[in-house]
């Protein structure tokens, strides 16, 4: 008489938890290593594409004094002739560059404010609204370091039907925070800031996936 062979359940239940160990050990592992990275995730954060002729830089309120700095300076080499700013109020962002880059010489003709921003998905949409109906094929946004990786993942989204090419320039710096380079970590603004912004574009991404 042959003999009928039957699988052991509890085979069945140690190869399941072998399957789910291995399936999570990659994404595990490759956490880790992103943490533990000397720059980690600080270093994934900064993005930076390479400045081109726009038609416009984008200067978004709020941030270090090196905000203005950086869009003067697209603006002096020539990339762009025209300047938005985006924040909450104009009052403020008037006062405050005279005192954040005295040596910018912005021509108040070709200035635009945009107010009545609270985020930086309400940064892109009021600079969309702003534009509709202009033949415009480029923008240089310009912000922090850090925050940079986000502008770019959510003005990309909010322009992606419109055929206008979003460039993001950082500052280099990274908002009162030590640099990707530096021990991040040892520094609990500087930690704050990084997994701010990793939370707020997780959450993004999940959202309009």
């Amino acid at each position: 008489m042959s003999e009928t062979r039957h699988s052991h359940p509890n085979g069945f239940w140690r190869g399941f938890l072998w399957g789910a160990f291995f399936t999570a050990l990659l994404p595990t592992s490759g956490f880790l290593v992103f943490m533990l990275h000397p720059g980690g995730a600080a270093s994934w954060l900064p993005i930076s594409d390479p400045p081109a002729q726009a038609d416009y830089v984008v200067l978004l309120g709020g941030g270090p004094l090196t905000r203005p700095r950086t869009a003067w300076n697209l603006l002096r080499q020539g990339y762009a002739r025209d300047l938005l700013l985006v924040g909450q109020k104009r009052e403020p962002l008037e006062e405050l560059l005279p005192t954040q880059c005295p040596e910018c010489r912005f021509d108040p003709r070709r200035m635009r404010y945009l107010e009545n921003s609270l985020n930086t998905i309400s940064d892109a949409r009021i600079t969309l609204d702003h534009l509709r109906g202009q033949p415009v094929r480029r923008l240089l946004v310009v912000t922090d370091a850090f925050h940079s990786r986000r502008v770019k993942a959510i003005f990309s989204y909010i322009f992606r039907y419109t055929g206008i090419e979003v460039r993001v320039v950082n500052t280099g710096n990274h908002f009162q925070s030590t640099s990707a380079n530096k021990s991040w970590r040892l520094d609990s603004a500087s930690m704050a800031l990084v997994w701010e912004e990793i939370g707020k574009l997780f959450f993004f991404k999940l959202l309009h996936w």
